[in-house]
């Protein structure tokens, strides 16, 4: 009698492990990567209006530097007062994606309106209580300009091409 309850308590405990790992049949297929972003954007945990083509620069319809996607985010996120701070890190941005890496005077350049961008940025909201506005601006902008793995990898890159390069230290409005 003892043995067919350990048995049973055997068998019980397996069924509720089993129960609990979601072994059982009712566990859905995986996803594809497809499909994950789309639930992602159902749920309106990602943004689904970015252009997430394999090109670099994407659609400038206007020729501002920064792409349009990109603009129509900054024109929603941010108040009208730290848009201009944005589309500046923006248009950075994009020059260190698109600039051509093997070129060092035009990788400093980009390096240089990036440190610029980001001065402006210390110096529109210059407040300790703006930190995380700074923060998030900047790393927002950066994330949905560099929302594709090309671009990502453009982007890395650049930061490569500028491995011991020095840029001199911006005060002052830089804004442009």
């Amino acid at each position: 009698m003892k043995l067919a309850k350990n048995n049973l308590l055997a068998a019980i405990t397996i069924v509720a492990i089993n129960g609990c790992s979601g072994s059982g049949g009712g566990e859905a297929a995986p996803k594809t990567p497809a499909q994950s972003v789309a639930q992602l954007e159902a749920q309106g945990k990602i943004l689904s209006n970015l252009d997430r083509s394999n090109t670099l620069a994407g659609i400038d319809a206007d020729g501002n530097g920064i792409r349009d996607d990109v603009d129509a985010y900054i024109a929603a996120k941010f108040t009208p007062n730290q848009q201009p701070v944005a589309r500046q890190v923006a248009r950075a941005v994009q020059g260190e994606i698109l600039v051509d890496k093997a070129d060092k005077q035009a990788v400093r350049n980009a390096a240089t309106k990036s440190s610029r961008a980001l001065q402006c940025s210390y110096y529109k909201l210059p407040n300790p209580a703006d930190a995380r506005i700074r923060y998030q601006i900047v790393f927002d902008t950066i994330g949905v300009t560099t929302n594709t793995k090309p671009r990502l990898l453009a982007y890395l890159a650049h930061s490569k091409a500028m491995d011991g390069t020095v840029l001199v230290d911006l005060n002052g409005d830089t804004c442009e």
